[in-house]
Formats: C-alpha cells, structure tokens, sequence
C-alpha cells in the first residue's frame, strides 16, 4: 500500500491540500463498471492538466456491495437499540479499535473483527446476533437489497 499522511486544510477548499470534489451521476442506465470506465477516463484526463495533480476516485465498481434494510420496528418490540445493530455490523464486517496496550516497551492496538470467514458474504450479514436490553442475544433482523 502508498500512503500519503496530510492534514486537512482549516477551511475546505483552500490550502495546499484542500483540491476539489467532483461527483460523477448516471442520469441514464449506466451500470457500475460503465461508470468506473467513464471515471476513468476523467481522472486520466484530469491528471493530465497542468494544474491538477494527485486526481483520483475512491469509486471502484468491483467492490461488492450491499443495502441492508434495517427492520426498526422488530429491533424496538425486542428491545434492541439501533446503536447496537450499527456497532455489531460495523465491527463484525469492518473492525472496531478496543484499546492500546504495552508489552515488552512497545504499543499495540486490539481490534475486534470476525474472522474472514464469517464475513465474506451476505449470509454472513444474516448470521449476526445483536445483545438488546434484557441480555439477551437476538438475531440482528436485517434484510439486504
């Protein structure tokens, strides 16, 4: 991986890092990788001119993605908070930092996340449970799109 550390600018927009945003739309039926060819394209173009550097996309139409549809209304009759839902999903799928800690004159960082086989497809999503008010484990009542 490249990494590029920066601040951001006080203002957005203005400094030597603030740049621009461009947000590319389909008003037609343009699919994923449609897009991605046509992004492409602009992000060639753009880092062509003179006055434009560093152009890039964080858009990639090969990343698999899903929309959950959360049922609110069966996560409050079980008691479930929605913070709770949006924790379990996020640390399951992505990880969430626990805490630092120092061992042997060094720091290290604990992360939860579930193992990559628990996490490599939507039925995984499926497979979640989620603590509610009373202690009790229920499943997380997510059906994605």
């Amino acid at each position: 991986a490249n990494l590029f550390p920066f601040q951001f600018p006080p203002i957005p927009g203005l400094g030597a890092t603030g740049g621009f945003e461009y947000q590319l739309q389909s008003t037609g039926s343009a699919n994923p990788q449609e897009m991605a060819a046509v992004m492409r394209g602009f992000v060639l173009s753009a880092n062509q001119h003179p006055k434009l550097s560093a152009v890039f996309s964080t858009f990639k139409a090969g990343v698999p993605q899903i929309f959950l549809d959360i049922d609110r209304e069966k996560a409050k009759l079980l008691g479930v908070p929605l913070q709770n839902i949006f924790s379990t999903l996020s640390t399951s799928m992505g990880g969430g930092y626990i805490n630092d800690f120092n061992k042997f004159g060094k720091s290290y960082q604990v992360t939860a996340q579930a193992s990559s086989e628990f996490r490599s497809g939507i039925q995984d999503v499926l497979n979640l449970y989620v603590r509610n008010q009373t202690d009790e484990m229920v499943p997380c009542h997510c059906e994605p799109w």
